[in-house]
């Protein structure tokens, strides 16, 4: 199968005619197969996910269990609603083009779906085309019955999904979501019907014979079970109701955020905070001013003359060598003059000569000192040990406190003149108060429906486990009843066809399961960081749940993964069960990447998307699939889109190209 052109005319954030080209094209001679569709959130990545599923399924596009009355209330939110447009529009409609090859023969369909809100709520019609031709012959119901046969909807949801679906596989520690996605890729739920169907026949066909007694037991039973069935079933259906509601306003708050960001809300929302910052900043400055000036009536300012410093403690240590020479001077002065003069008189004048030299150079301080024309200073040692000390005092000062005042200062500084340039671009708040009450709303209706979807989900779960309790004990009242039958050939016969059920679903469920694991962990090894733990994973054919093993036969609790390995996890599964499907069709995939680490990411980039399958649709951020990424997913991608949405119009423009590049 390959989708070859979405068209969508008022579509949710997409305003007029809207036609998207799908096919992958051929790049330096080989078809390409990768579709990349880059836009913020808000922007309506998720809307071109859902127009696909929707132009295939209908009301079934949003659960199985969803009213005609929520569909409808989901189409008429769904027609675009623009800010400037001269005229309310009443009319939407979806249209998908796609080849599809059965027994060898290749044909095209185009599937459109109309909708229109008038006075007595919403019209829908299916036009289906097979090779141009409008086919007229059958009613809506018989069109989307034909669409189903072609791509039944259980299979198109390991093709078709998006990060919550990812999500639920990953957080999936049960087995619930994977058993269910097995049983509708094998068909076993419809098994599990026909088993159930034959149980109940046989019950009713033997319970006419039965005591009064164990035929009130049986219908006593047979009720409960009804009543706690159909609790469950009403519990699931009003959540699959919500869901609707759901995703309108988890758009709807993206779609103001974005509005708000536009028209500077993000600064309008930081405004308060930063002028609280900027005042604690300015108490900072302050506090740090009067520390630095308390240091400067200390002995700071001695360091800003660390060259004069220097020179004159070196004068003053001179001149305290020099009061050192004149005090002895004075004491030995006079000894010195009267060795001079024994000298020349004891000895020859060539021998005092000799001598003297050597008592001159001996004493040549002390004689000089009588020749110091003074002192510049005069301070005494005690003064000068306390100036020294000063002078290395204001050098610790310096580097261990004033420095680093001085560097804070300067930083906090320049954040209050940033807080100040983010407060001057926030709008005055009554321009935005509109908006904020609008993603207010918006936000308590997204909580409201997951709050509502939560409780739905526990009732769901709760009346299901009461009415699994009740058919245990409905099974052994009813095995009670047919073992009197036992002789019966009508009984033996669909016994045995009930044995003969079972069995095959067993071993279905076994080499399926077997095939499953096998692909799991040739995906699941493909796409882990190198030096991640090497596992094996086994998946119970009871109830599905999947066991992960470390080759040494070590159990490795699942939670134990991190976001990004459970992620990968989840979509090792998906790929897993798209190829056990033996179904050849396009994969789309709607922000794949948000809790994987750039390694994570990597390793899907260029191990998943471009072997997937032969047309892989993907619908990301700049910030899932960045530059570096594009890079290196450039030589597998056939072309990219970029949807940009206008706040003032209130809808979303696609141009061919990415977020910073042209066509692709």
């Amino acid at each position: 199968m390959i989708l070859e052109k979405l068209e969508l005319t008022n579509y949710r954030v997409f305003s007029g005619e809207v036609e998207i080209d799908l096919s992958p094209r051929v790049r330096y001679k080989k078809r390409k197969p990768i579709i990349l569709f880059g836009g913020l959130n808000g922007a309506g990545k998720t809307s071109i996910l859902t127009a696909i599923r929707l132009a295939l399924y209908g009301k079934q596009s949003l659960g199985l269990s969803v009213s005609v009355k929520s569909y409808h209330e989901f189409l008429d939110r769904s027609i675009h609603k623009g800010k400037s447009d001269d005229k309310q529009h009443y009319e939407a409609s979806v249209a998908l083009t796609f080849k599809y090859s059965k027994l060898g023969e290749v044909r095209t369909y185009h599937a459109q779906r109309i909708w229109v809100r008038t006075k007595k709520g919403i019209k829908e019609k299916l036009v289906l085309m097979q090779d141009d031709i409008v086919l007229t012959d059958m009613t809506m119901e018989q069109s989307q019955g034909f669409l189903n046969e072609l791509i039944p909807i259980g299979v198109s949801d390991l093709f078709f999904f998006d990060g919550e679906k990812i999500g639920e596989l990953a957080e999936d520690a049960k087995g619930a979501a994977l058993g269910d996605a097995i049983k509708k890729l094998l068909g076993l739920d419809l098994m599990e019907k026909l088993d159930e169907d034959l149980g109940h026949l046989l019950r009713d066909y033997y319970k006419e014979g039965a005591s009064k007694k164990v035929k009130k037991q049986i219908e006593l039973l047979e009720d409960q079970f009804e009543k706690s069935r159909n609790k469950a079933a009403e519990a699931l259906i009003n959540y699959e109701q919500l869901k609707p509601r759901f995703i309108q306003a988890k758009e709807e708050v993206q779609r103001i955020r974005i509005r708000l960001l536009s028209q500077g809300g993000a600064w309008a929302e930081s405004k308060e905070k930063e002028r609280e910052n900027v005042s604690e900043l300015k108490e900072e400055r302050k506090n740090i001013k009067r520390e630095l000036i308390e240091s400067f009536d200390s002995e700071f300012p001695l360091s800003l003359a660390p060259k004069l410093l220097k020179k004159t403690i070196s004068q003053l240590r001179k001149e305290s060598k020099s009061k050192v020479s004149r005090a002895a001077h004075t004491v030995l002065g006079n000894h010195i003059e009267n060795l001079q003069k024994e000298v020349r008189s004891e000895f020859d004048e060539k021998t005092s000569n000799s001598v003297l030299k050597m008592v001159n150079t001996e004493f040549a301080e002390i004689i000089d000192a009588a020749n110091d024309s003074g002192l510049l200073h005069d301070i005494s040692d005690r003064e000068l040990g306390i100036f020294e000390a000063a002078v290395k005092n204001s050098r610790l000062l310096k580097e261990r406190k004033v420095t680093p005042l001085g560097q804070r200062l300067a930083r906090i500084e320049n954040d209050i003149d940033q807080g100040g340039e983010k407060i001057a671009r926030a709008p005055e708040d009554n321009q935005l108060v509109s908006l904020f009450e609008e993603q207010e709303k918006a936000i308590a209706e997204k909580k409201a429906c997951e709050v509502a979807q939560d409780n739905h989900i526990k009732a769901h779960k709760k009346c299901l486990r009461e009415a699994i309790d009740i058919a245990r004990k409905l099974e052994k009242e009813t095995e009670k009843l047919l073992d009197m039958q036992s002789g019966d050939r009508s009984f033996k016969n669909a016994s045995n066809s009930r044995r003969l059920l079972k069995a095959f679903v067993e071993q279905m469920a076994k080499r399926k399961i077997k095939e499953l694991e096998e692909e799991f962990l040739r995906s699941f090894k493909r796409l882990m960081r190198k030096g991640d733990v090497d596992l094996i994973a086994s998946i119970s054919p009871d109830d599905f749940s999947v066991t992960l093993k470390s080759r040494k036969g070590n159990e490795i609790d699942k939670d134990d993964l991190s976001a990004g390995e459970k992620q990968i996890y989840a979509i090792s599964i998906l790929e897993a069960l798209a190829r056990t499907s033996g179904r050849n069709l396009p994969m789309i995939i709607d922000t794949p990447l948000g809790r994987l680490d750039s390694i994570h990411r990597n390793k899907l980039i260029n191990n998943y998307f471009p072997t997937a399958s032969h047309q892989m649709i993907i619908l990301s951020t700049d910030t899932e699939v960045d530059e570096k990424f594009y890079s290196d997913l450039s030589p597998n991608i056939s072309h990219a889109f970029k949807l940009d949405y206008d706040a003032k119009l209130g809808s979303s423009n696609l141009t061919e190209g990415y977020f910073w590049r042209g066509n692709a």
